[in-house]
């Protein structure tokens, strides 16, 4: 039949209109993602009746999944009703995101992955107030090299308790807050007021033994500090309270009489009982008080045992022999042994079961998670084939070509290998995209054959010609695969079945923090420190290029990185000025489906040293009334103790017009204040020595001061307060109340000098090559706060503080 076609005409001279008949009108446009942010009142994850919906949060789709709102990226605010919408989206996969507002945390799932198909998605996202309570936030890790530290290659320790010692009996009572660690390691508690508290692990052999399990000691913190007593203020989350155990290990030894002077036990040759062997600490040669002695029993073996990691020389003494006449060596002695290592064994087993009647089944297996590797090792096959099967006596004879099934699932383990039952509960994942990738090109195109997984996370192309086939999956925003994602095969008589695995990607979590005392751990007493840019050195050059992925540490000092593969990040920071790094560089070994807990970046603060310089007319060694300061005196510090100015190592500085002698960015450590004189080139206009010179001072200590941390300038060259959008100074939230926060953290000083910190003004720290701050060295820190009170009101160094007299016959030292 011809095609028939309806022509409207206009309306003209002799021409009457044709009134066209009602017509029914299709309409077509994108698909797009709707949702609703609401006030989750109750904390459980679902909007209930009566939970309001937040206005004014953005919401939006993070289209490079870096967890950054970036310009061109799709985003709008939610509406009165806390609705949100984004409209006219095409096919395909988006990563939706919300920025919490303040005050609140979310209780799901944040960013959620939307598969669009051609309808509508709708997505929501529940929040609910942060309690006025605050909360500390840790982690369990095993600490396998023992120095207090969480290095990136060492793992999370699951299932053991930690608890708050409510009253500081040294064991978990009834009532006390407990929880136990999850896969990560993490632990938290949460709702907590102001105050301090005790943080403290399990002692599963009962009180009084060691904490987890005696072949697992607690080597947190690290130094002289026994414990971790967090001290948390109102409000305050406390992040990355590291709670460490390191392995003991055993050094075996076995003697033997080596007939053939070989070096090897050959037929025949006997062990020998009764051989003295000693751990040679001091390795000095010999037997020394202290240091640990066996004899070979009858097998001629021996064990040192209960040795933490390091390194020891193992010594054969030969003291039972006839003096003088000690056998002869036919193999090393002394042997230096590394634990671990390969002569050295690790102590105790993991994991280990606990006795616990609290937990189903009442025990509990704690264990240390290292990272599987990735990709796995003898994954699943990712195609297997089936035969068509037959039914008899049906009646009818029919025919069928195959099919290829589809199985996707979320491979929680990384093991390549779909396991419903474990612990884990790997499921199916739906609306994922997979095609039959025709010309073999990486894309879905035009014509070439899809479907989305349903909520099994299944599917089947079928009655499919025979032929060679290649199968591939939609990459799935947040995960990795742990199967290939590209599957080639030859389709015949039998179904194929395609299975695709994938992981979540992974997280790396860390604190920034003022390193009070310089032993590389967060202290219970610390405070954090906000607006300082942390970053992923991905090409080793200890710089922040363009393109490298970095965040700020918020006002607790918190920062992260998500959606990371598996693979080896170089943690690293933009130091904050007046300040230096004191913690170990982090290269964090990031498994897959991992979060890297408690990674620890520490800074110490350079001080200020401020002497003053008079004419002591009276020679009494106090600056009296009338008494002139000295303009133009050299001061020099003597590094390296020889009595004399060295000027291509050591600084040189004059007294000002007010006598004031000031050196900078001094690391803690004690100092040689040397006044020069009858140096070549060095003037000094009072050249007669009067009293002692040098003068030792000590940093921190009476006349040193430090400035406060300001975080290095970002891209822009302005230095951004995170929370204000402001520029400027950017301190940390906790406040250390005592005039000694090394030694008495947690008792009652108030900030009447200054009204900033006190922590802020007197932070020890340590570094390389100068010596290390001694908490005892830390007294009259008053009269730092009184110092500094006169430099911020413009005040002379008159009236306290290390002054230095001298007139044409003298000079003394006054400490008043």
């Amino acid at each position: 039949m011809a095609e028939r076609t309806i022509s409207q005409v206009l309306p003209g001279p002799g021409i009457i209109p044709v009134q066209l008949p009602p017509t029914v009108t299709f309409g077509n446009a994108p698909a797009g993602i709707q949702g609703t942010k609401f006030n989750d009142l109750n904390a459980n994850g679902i909007r209930d009746t009566g939970e309001p919906g937040l206005p004014n949060v953005q919401i939006f789709i993070d289209t490079n999944n870096n967890s950054t709102v970036e310009p061109g990226e799709p985003s709008t605010l939610t509406n009165a009703g806390g609705n949100f919408v984004f409209p006219g989206l095409l096919p395909g996969s988006y990563t939706v995101r919300e920025i919490s507002p303040a005050g609140f945390s979310p209780t799901t799932a944040n960013p959620v992955v939307v598969t669009l198909t051609g309808t509508n998605a709708t997505v929501l996202f529940g929040n609910t107030p942060i309690p006025p309570g605050g909360q500390i936030i840790g982690c369990k890790y095993l600490d396998v090299d023992n120095d207090g530290f969480r290095d990136g290659s060492e793992p999370s320790m699951q299932n053991v308790r930690i608890y708050i010692d409510a009253n500081s009996n040294g064991q978990l009572d009834a009532g006390e807050p407990t929880t136990l660690t999850d896969r990560n390691g993490e632990f938290r508690f949460t709702n907590l007021p102001a105050g301090l508290y005790r943080i403290r692990e399990e002692r599963a052999n009962g009180p009084g033994t060691e904490p987890l399990e005696r072949d697992f000691p607690q080597s947190t913190p690290p130094g002289s500090i026994s414990l971790l007593d967090v001290n948390l203020g109102p409000g305050e989350t406390w992040a990355c309270a590291q709670v460490g155990n390191t392995p003991l290990y055993e050094i075996p030894i076995f003697k033997f009489r080596d007939d053939n002077a070989n070096g090897i036990q050959d037929g025949g040759e006997v062990p020998l009982s009764g051989i003295p062997f000693i751990l040679d600490l001091n390795r000095n040669g010999r037997t020394d008080a202290g240091e640990p002695r066996l004899l070979t029993g009858p097998d001629g073996r021996a064990t040192f045992r209960d040795l933490k990691a390091g390194s020891y020389s193992v010594l054969e003494t030969f003291e039972t022999f006839i003096a003088n006449q000690p056998p002869i060596n036919t193999t090393q002695n002394p042997v230096e042994v590394t634990a671990p290592g390969p002569q050295s064994r690790q102590q105790g087993t993991l994991p280990f079961i606990v006795t616990d009647p609290t937990v189903p089944g009442g025990q509990r297996v704690v264990s240390a998670n290292f990272p599987p590797p990735f990709p796995p090792v003898n994954p699943e096959p990712a195609v297997f084939f089936t035969p068509i099967l037959v039914n008899p006596g049906s009646g009818a004879v029919g025919n069928t070509r195959p099919n290829i099934t589809i199985f996707k699932y979320n491979d929680q383990n990384a093991n390549g290998r779909y396991e419903p039952a474990n612990t884990l509960q790997e499921v199916g994942i739906p609306g994922i995209t997979v095609y039959l990738d025709a010309n073999d090109n990486g894309a879905l195109d035009t014509g070439e054959q899809s479907l989305v997984t349903d909520a099994n996370g299944r599917g089947a192309f079928t009655n499919l010609e025979p032929g060679n086939y290649v199968v591939r999956e939609v990459p799935q925003a947040g995960f990795s695969p742990t199967t290939p994602d590209r599957v080639q095969f030859n389709l015949s008589t039998q179904d194929a079945n395609v299975v695709f695995g994938n992981t979540p990607n992974s997280r790396i979590t860390g604190c920034k923090f003022q390193d009070l005392n310089g032993n590389g751990y967060r202290d219970g007493f610390e405070t954090p420190i906000a607006g300082v840019t942390i970053y992923l050195d991905s090409n080793g050059n200890d710089a922040l290029d363009a393109g490298e992925a970095s965040t700020v540490s918020d006002q607790f000092g918190r920062w992260e990185f998500g959606n990371l593969t598996p693979g080896i990040y170089r943690v690293r920071e933009v130091v904050p000025s007046n300040s230096f790094q004191t913690t170990q560089p982090l290269d964090i070994v990031l498994g897959a489906n991992q979060t890297f807990t408690c990674a620890l970046v520490g800074n110490g603060q350079f001080f200020n040293y401020l002497g003053g310089k008079f004419r002591d007319d009276n020679r009494n060694g106090l600056r009296d009334e009338g008494e002139p300061p000295l303009e133009g005196i050299p001061f020099t510090l003597d590094f390296n103790n020889n009595g004399r100015y060295d000027a291509a190592t050591e600084p040189l500085v004059r007294s000002n017009a007010q006598g004031e002698v000031l050196f900078t960015n001094l690391a803690p450590g004690t100092y040689s204040l040397l006044e020069v004189f009858n140096a070549p080139g060095v003037a000094n206009p009072f050249p007669i020595p009067t009293g002692p010179n040098p003068v030792a001072f000590s940093v921190p200590g009476p006349n040193t001061f430090v400035t406060p941390i300001v975080p290095a300038p970002d891209s822009t060259g302005a230095s951004t307060d995170p929370l204000t959008g402001g520029t400027g100074v950017v301190t940390g939230s906790s406040i250390s109340n005592d005039n000694d926060p090394l030694n008495k953290p947690g008792s009652s000083f108030a900030d009447q000098v200054t009204g900033s910190s006190v922590d802020a003004l007197l932070a020890p720290q340590t570094q390389t090559g100068v010596s290390t701050f001694n908490p005892n060295d830390l007294q009259n820190s008053a009269n730092s706060l009184i110092e500094l009170f006169f430099l911020n009101n413009g005040l002379k160094n008159n009236d306290s503080g290390l002054i230095l007299g001298a007139n044409s016959q003298g000079a003394e030292l006054s400490l008043s």
